[in-house]
């Protein structure tokens, strides 16, 4: 049976479900909500709250690659990697000669920002961080959105150059489109998903920096109820104005990141 409703639109609906339940009392936890409880049993001092380093789970579910490094004095070529249709280098790489030619792992720990990949021997040792060059180095993005816009280009409906950004260019792309109506592209709702969820990161962030929350407890407000509230409703304070501005349309969200991708805050 053929359907027209797209993965991403039931990423979105599992999200609002599961919300929902988190903030809805239930009998079974004294008629406290599961975020309620989840505060409740942080707030027991003699009773410490299990928790799981973010960064080595991050390391068990992310996509790697066993890539060589090319490049070096004798091609004229910078030290790089190519890896998932981009290229990936640093300055530290320029210093590695003996890193040339061999086969190291390339794991991109964090599946909505391709722009990184951490480097590591295949026995494990870790060796530094690298950056895709551009246009994948600005804005940040999957490597399901990295696919899509190169299938794009080559049916010649994008054209990318080391100058512009493919993340904007896929969103000029599909906003753009005769009579103002979004074509059914999963990247582009992709795209607006990562962008959103960064915006609401740099705000959470913000309000650490500022004292108003716990640094231990930015994983848990990460779904708390205001901010979810306000991602839902496209409404996020930005830098500068204490006015709220939309961030429904892609321009918006572009406006509050700078040239490297990140939250501008």
């Amino acid at each position: 049976m053929d359907t027209h409703f797209q993965l991403e639109y039931a990423r979105e609906l599992l999200d609002t479900l599961i919300a929902n339940y988190n903030a809805t009392p239930h009998a079974g936890l004294g008629y406290r909500s599961p975020l309620d409880q989840l505060d409740w049993l942080a707030d027991q001092e003699d009773v410490p709250l299990p928790t799981a380093d973010p960064i080595a789970v991050s390391k068990m579910v992310g996509v790697r690659k066993l890539c060589t490094l090319l490049g070096g004095n004798h091609t004229g070529r910078r030290p790089q990697f190519h890896f998932a249709n981009a290229r990936y280098s640093a300055e530290w790489l320029c210093l590695r000669g003996d890193l040339l030619g061999k086969k190291l792992w390339l794991p991109i720990e964090n599946e909505d920002d391709a722009r990184f990949a951490t480097v590591s021997t295949q026995a494990g040792h870790f060796l530094g961080v690298v950056r895709g060059a551009p246009p994948w180095h600005r804005t940040p993005h999957s490597l399901y959105i990295r696919q899509a816009i190169r299938g794009l280009e080559q049916r010649r409906l994008l054209f990318l150059s080391r100058e512009c950004d493919a993340v904007e260019a896929l969103l000029q792309y599909a906003e753009s489109s005769p009579g103002g109506r979004l074509p059914p592209h999963p990247a582009y709702l992709e795209a607006r998903r990562i962008l959103v969820a960064a915006i609401a990161v740099g705000a959470l962030r913000r309000l650490c920096a500022d004292g108003g929350l716990e640094p231990h407890r930015l994983g848990r407000c990460a779904v708390s109820r205001p901010v979810l509230c306000g991602v839902a409703a496209g409404q996020l304070p930005c830098a500068g104005n204490s006015d709220q501005k939309s961030i429904g349309a892609a321009p918006h969200v572009a406006g509050t990141l700078d040239r490297a991708g990140q939250p501008r805050w």
